[in-house]
């Protein structure tokens, strides 16, 4: 918790500062990169995914040659055969599956904060809004593969800029190589091209609503066109990812108030933005619709985190705020961009909390930060897979049993 409490502290005093100086000197970059890199790319033991990733590379991997890469049936992760080959370079040169992720994590984290850096205003904003909106759960839990995708993407970016189609495909089609669902990014290539007025915006806003509420619908007709489709299923159906998200009618005019408050900050204060792309402008529209309909369609929820980096950028540009008839907001002789980061942090921060701390079963996987050096250092590191793993697996399924009975009696309370 220490180290979460730092590091947020530390981003909210520059971001103010900032916002209240404008100082263009980017004091302390290299320090908070480092501080960012050590907790999140470095942890031990954190969230549920690694224990599949750590036995793939460790029980799996020492039997894979690469020839087995054309067997598809040979192993799990087969389809993101890029993938593999990592796992096996690292395995092969001998490192821990803990120094494996730890530095492949680490360049993600390097790569999407640095381009974060390069194309925001506020950088300190920027990165308070990459650790809780997704780099948390990506780094710790970890979300491995789709963070190498993203990783790529953003990359990629730079071929956006330059109007390179096929270098920006070639880092489409490497991507998917790590995540199949990287192709979703391929679109936003063409949307430096697309001027997303605010009547557009308003038309994608409720196209969008209809396609998801017509969503059952479609899938039929796909099923009817090729029944390969029925692979996607729960996608689109299943009670995992096809509920509505109860929500109370307060909760809900929050989601309405903080969607136009995030709407006003990209047509009103990034549009002025010497550093604004009209590429992650559309980007950040998208992801807020998106954002705001995983409530009814959660599948949304990991397709909005291939158009984050818009939302992100266009948020560090609160210092040009303005009035509808384009006239700078300002408090005396400055601009409100400083309260506006107050408030905005306000939200984000509950969120990160109730992330870590709103489950047991998070405050267990999440609550209880480990840092793989400092545990090497106390001789708390854990050689053995088995027993590094067989006691956390247990405690992490107790969990989700607890919560699945949970639900099932607030569901027949409902009934009743």
């Amino acid at each position: 918790m220490i180290y979460y409490i730092i590091l947020f502290i530390i981003l909210f005093y520059y971001s103010l500062k900032y916002e209240i100086l404008y100082k263009e000197k980017r004091s302390g970059k290299k320090a908070i990169l480092f501080f960012i890199i050590f907790i999140f790319a470095f942890s031990y033991q954190m969230g549920t995914d690694w224990i599949n990733y750590q036995n793939f590379y460790e029980y799996e991997i020492p039997h894979i040659k690469l020839e087995d890469l054309y067997n598809n049936s040979k192993f799990v992760f087969s389809s993101e055969k890029a993938f593999v080959l990592l796992n096996m370079f690292f395995y092969n040169l001998g490192f821990s599956y803990e120094l494996f992720t730890g530095i492949v994590i680490g360049f993600c984290l390097f790569f999407i904060l640095k381009s974060i850096e390069q194309r925001s205003d506020n950088f300190y904003f920027s990165f308070f809004l990459s650790i809780v909106i997704f780099l948390f759960g990506y780094s710790l839990e970890p979300v491995f593969r789709q963070l190498i995708a993203l990783t790529l993407i953003v990359i990629g970016f730079k071929y956006i800029e330059r109007r390179n189609f096929f270098k920006y495909l070639f880092v489409i089609i490497l991507a998917t190589q790590f995540h199949i669902s990287a192709f979703i990014a391929l679109p936003i290539y063409f949307l430096e091209k697309i001027d997303f007025s605010k009547k557009k915006f308003c038309l994608l806003f409720f196209g969008s609503y209809i396609i998801i509420l017509l969503r059952s619908k479609i899938f039929l007709v796909l099923i009817k066109i090729s029944s390969k489709f029925l692979r996607y299923e729960s996608y689109f159906l299943s009670n995992r990812y096809g509920l509505s998200v109860e929500s109370s009618f307060l909760g809900e005019i929050y989601s309405v108030g903080i969607f136009i408050v995030y709407t006003y900050i990209i047509f009103y204060s990034y549009e002025f933005s010497k550093n604004k792309k009209n590429y992650l402008k559309n980007m950040s529209l998208i992801y807020i619709v998106l954002n705001y309909f995983a409530n009814i369609f959660p599948i949304l929820f990991r397709v909005s985190h291939y158009f984050v980096i818009g939302f992100i950028v266009s948020m560090s540009s609160l210092k040009f705020i303005r009035t509808p008839n384009k006239k700078i907001l300002k408090l005396g002789k400055r601009s409100i961009s400083y309260i506006l980061i107050i408030f905005l942090y306000i939200p984000f921060i509950l969120d990160a909390w109730r992330e870590i701390y709103g489950t047991k079963l998070n405050i267990y996987r999440y609550g209880n930060y480990k840092n793989y050096f400092v545990e090497m250092v106390n001789g708390r590191l854990k050689n053995n897979f088995y027993e590094k793993s067989e006691e956390y697996r247990k405690n992490i399924e107790n969990f989700l049993n607890e919560e699945d009975k949970e639900r099932e009696e607030k569901r027949n309370k409902d009934i009743k």
